[in-house]
């Protein structure tokens, strides 16, 4: 909270006029809790404009120096409240990457949270700050009068602690000195100076002085980013300067946000048989939705997790009279739940008790053959993984479609099938057809087939769980697995086995097709495993299809006894 002078050559150059900054509105409520000013990328990149050349040389002890746009920094674990959404810990990001994060968690600007770094302690356009700087960057703990609390010292706890607070003083204006209305400001730390009444307009006017309480003198704004006198203070002109300077007129209209690239509820419904299912990111298949720590508590918000199969990423899938589901969490028995039915990019998801209202229905929408959209009911939003970060912890929330994997899930079934004991898999069309390696052939190449029943090991597989509802399906004869050839995608492409190799074409995905029988799918094609035109006879060789709900995609698994 520190008002002291800070400046830059490149300062010198200012476009923006001290004498335009109006005491009572300094930037509007709009342009500071809009946490979609910026993505990681275009901070990064602004970063890197500011500094084109660190000079760790210039200072006396040059294996110190870091610049912010090179700094990076261990995240500290931060629950959830009514402020933020809280943060995971233990995570090693780029300062882009935490300002970004910390923006979307707390619903402040990512513009205002580079600025706030630079008033404070010149961060953003210094090119050899000293340690310290990043140890008090916010002037976080910081009294004017006192020491730096050491509790909030180390970049990621300031620009975390800080943000929260400006939610703080929203949410909470009449806990603090100033608010909307008439206000007697002081002009400095000086008490000598005296004060003068300022009309507040607004609540994020009145949270910077509630940060930096003090009013810059006509001094401060004749002298633009320079000294005026005994009675000046400057953090909330230079606060003014730097926004306008950098991104415009704090005061003016946000542009109306572009069109969404697609408008998710003119795609078709899909439905999917009422059961128990993983939602798995296209992102990578080997993360899915999951409570934190397997939490019950209502409210909590829901994350990205490497998938272990455990009840806490396991969700119950109800369909409701309108096309929508309800989707319950099969460990805490509570629903997705867009919190507080806000309607804002990032909102999270959490887990609520049911209330039957449109925060808490989704509808499934095609997004290719193999994925879907999970829009909510509240309108064109769909869930979202933060940044498209794959990582555990990283936080779900809803956002505008934009037509990337970020926003993609893949829906698998919870089942109950045996792994590591040989199974049989027959066609819904003639239960006496099954999985079939022709002439029990040993090689890779050989054909995947239909043939009548006969018990030989040719017959006989295993199906091996190897991510949430994701298996590989191997003849326990020959070990090999079963697999597109050559990994292709088109439809009717055949079927065969192969030895292990890791890729999409021996992935599938398991669908519950309802009354015992299942279909498998591949990401990568999308397409399902098939009897080509639905004719079955012996010898011939399975293929896949384009999913079309038909008997020819639909397979009983059993035990071999």
């Amino acid at each position: 909270m520190s008002i002291a002078l800070v400046f830059s050559s490149a300062e010198q150059a200012s476009a923006a006029d001290a004498n335009h900054f109006n005491a009572g509105y300094i930037i509007s409520d709009a342009r500071f809790y809009d946490s979609q000013a910026m993505t990681t990328a275009q901070i990064q990149a602004f970063l890197n404009k500011q500094v084109p050349t660190c000079h760790p040389e210039w200072d006396s002890a040059p294996s110190t120096i870091v610049c912010l746009k090179d700094y990076s920094g261990k995240t500290t674990a931060e629950s959830q409240d009514a402020y933020c959404a809280g943060y995971t810990g233990g995570k090693t990001q780029t300062a882009a990457q935490i300002i970004d994060g910390v923006a979307r968690s707390c619903g402040v600007s990512q513009q205002v949270l580079l600025v706030l770094l630079q008033k404070e302690n010149g961060l953003v356009t210094h090119s050899w700050p000293s340690p310290w700087r990043y140890k008090t960057a916010m002037g976080y703990g910081c009294p004017d009068t006192a020491q730096c609390d050491a509790r909030y010292y180390g970049f990621f706890n300031q620009v975390y602690n800080a943000a929260r607070q400006y939610k703080m003083y929203k949410i909470r204006p009449y806990d603090y000195n100033f608010q909307i209305g008439n206000n007697r400001i002081d002009w400095s730390p000086n008490s000598s100076c005296g004060s003068s009444v300022v009309a507040i307009k607004n609540q994020a006017t009145a949270g910077l002085y509630d940060y930096t309480p003090y009013r810059p003198n006509q001094a401060a704004l004749n002298a633009g980013y320079g000294t005026g006198d005994s009675c000046s203070s400057y953090g909330n002109r230079n606060f003014y300067l730097y926004y306008s300077d950098w991104f415009g007129d704090p005061t003016s209209a946000i542009p109306a946000p572009s069109t969404p690239a697609l408008d998710t509820t003119a795609l078709p419904a899909v439905s999917i048989p009422n059961g128990r299912y993983y939602i798995s990111s296209k992102l990578n298949y080997d993360f899915g939705m999951d409570v934190p720590a397997a939490n019950k508590k209502s409210g909590t918000a829901i994350q990205l997790y490497q998938g272990n199969r455990t009840l806490a990423q396991q969700y119950d899938f109800r369909k409701n009279g309108n096309g929508s589901y309800t989707i319950t969490n099969a460990n805490s028995g509570l629903v997705l739940d867009v919190r507080y039915a806000q309607t804002a990019n990032s909102t999270p998801i959490i887990q609520h008790a049911a209330n039957a209202t449109l925060a808490q229905q989704w509808y499934l929408r095609k997004a290719d053959d193999s994925s879907y959209y999970l829009q909510s009911a509240l309108g064109n939003y769909v869930l979202d993984v933060s940044a498209a970060q794959v990582a555990d912890g990283t936080a779900l929330g809803i956002y505008t479609p934009n037509a990337t994997n970020a926003q993609r899930v893949l829906i698998t079934s919870v089942s109950s099938l045996p792994e590591s004991t040989p199974v049989t898999i027959a066609s819904k069309l003639n239960a006496n057809y099954v999985f079939d390696i022709r002439a029990a052939s040993l090689s890779s190449g050989a054909a995947l087939q239909l043939y009548t029943v006969n018990g030989t090991p040719a017959q006989q597989f295993l199906l091996h769980q190897v991510s949430n509802g994701v298996y590989e399906i191997v003849n326990q004869h020959s070990s090999l697995n079963v697999e597109i050839a050559a990994g292709a995608v088109a439809d009717n492409s055949i079927l065969q086995q192969y030895s292990s190799n890791g890729t999409q074409a021996q992935r599938w995905f398991l669908r519950d097709a309802g009354n015992g029988y299942v279909s498998f799918y591949n990401l990568n094609s999308g397409k399902y495993i098939d009897v080509a035109a639905g004719i079955v006879a012996a010898s011939k060789q399975l293929s896949i299809y384009s999913g079309n709900g038909t008997d020819a995609q639909q397979w009983k698994v059993a035990i071999k006894h």
